[in-house]
């Protein structure tokens, strides 16, 4: 009996040892559940980065992570693909191409055709090369030359004569496009002192006349003024409405010897340039107020005596009043019509006085180059 229950007794010790032992295949299953929960845990938090490496296990393997869960891309990347939808490693789009000037595309359009174009007094540079260059410089050349050519025509024929050769088609810019360029050189223009000395000397609204006007410089420089000072403008062409078409010898205002005269101050500015310039001065005794002002500037070089030249225009019945030699390039004189009997030219030594009148003043001939 003792043998029996001793064996009973090894025999349920065993078996208490082998239900000990027994649990382990459900240890396994545990593990391989907690290895699918890792599996999922590591699909789940792909996003935040790589695994780190470890010993391997019993666990199932981990599956590769997807395209959808691979790491970010890097900073260097970011910047690649800033602003734009685009993989990493696709070529940057190609820049997109300058606009064109308008200016460019302005020149491109059809040109209307002009009455007249006159050559260019600048050389400019252009893409033709040499050639072009050298095509610059002889339409420099023959601007200037036809420049030349006129004022030398205007300077030594009588303002009739002046009149029908700036009729001639293209005669009027050709020769005021040279006297711009030449202008250009001067250190002070007389036109600026003489347009001063309006301003500060006239009263508001006071009427002017600008003989020999060009372009109406004076007319369109006085307007801006708060002084509201009035400018009637003649040339022997007009081109805008600022100017009047005459011959300034005989300008359409009124005056004369009956009265009539409307106009405080006659302007002329490098404009008594006719053989007969005289007969412009007399113009403009006729036309001015009595106490009228005269204003005269030229080329100091033309004068062959200033004496004799003030003498002169005091005899058509003016007085000198001012004076202004201070500038090497040109002399300003100021002249106020005198009123009454004192104001009379006396008519039996005009034809003389019209004589020497032309020898007065030496024509301005620039030198042929």
């Amino acid at each position: 009996m003792k043998r029996m229950k001793a064996a009973e007794g090894a025999s349920g010790a065993k078996g208490h040892q082998q239900q000990q032992q027994s649990p382990r295949p459900a240890q396994s299953s545990n593990s391989a559940a907690k290895g699918k929960k890792d599996t999922k845990k590591a699909a789940t938090g792909a996003n935040k980065g790589p695994l780190g490496s470890g010993a391997p296990s019993s666990r199932a393997p981990e599956p590769a992570p997807s395209p959808a869960a691979a790491a970010p891309p890097s900073k260097r990347q970011k910047k690649k693909g800033k602003g734009a939808a685009q993989q990493p490693d696709s070529p940057a789009p190609a820049p997109a191409s300058a606009p064109q000037p308008v200016s460019a595309a302005v020149a491109q359009l059809p040109q209307p055709p002009k009455r007249h174009v006159a050559p260019s007094q600048v050389v400019t540079a252009t893409s033709a090369g040499k050639s072009g260059s050298m095509q610059d410089k002889l339409r420099a050349q023959l601007a200037g030359g036809k420049f030349r050519m006129l004022n030398e025509q205007l300077y030594t024929t009588s303002g009739d004569e002046a009149y029908s050769l700036m009729q001639d088609e293209g005669a009027f810019d050709d020769y005021h496009i040279g006297f711009r360029s030449q202008a250009a050189t001067w250190p002070v223009h007389p036109l600026a002192l003489i347009a001063q000395a309006l301003l500060s000397s006239l009263p508001v609204n006071a009427l002017i006349a600008d003989f020999g006007c060009g372009d109406a410089a004076l007319a369109r420089t006085l307007l801006v003024a708060q002084k509201q000072l009035k400018v009637a403008s003649f040339d022997l062409l007009s081109q805008s409405s600022y100017v009047v078409e005459a011959e300034c010898s005989s300008v359409p205002l009124p005056g004369g010897d009956a009265g009539g005269e409307i106009v405080d101050a006659v302007v002329c500015c490098l404009s008594l340039m006719g053989t007969d310039w005289i007969r412009m001065v007399r113009e403009a005794k006729r036309v001015l107020k009595d106490g009228g002002v005269l204003k005269i500037a030229e080329v100091t070089s033309r004068f062959t005596s200033v004496d004799e030249f003030v003498k002169l225009v005091n005899a058509l019945g003016f007085s000198l009043s001012h004076k202004d030699d201070s500038n090497t390039h040109f002399l300003l004189l100021d002249f106020v019509k005198k009123s009454g009997a004192d104001a009379v030219e006396n008519v039996n030594t005009a034809a003389e006085r019209t004589r020497k009148a032309s020898t007065l003043l030496n024509p301005c001939i620039y030198k042929r180059r």
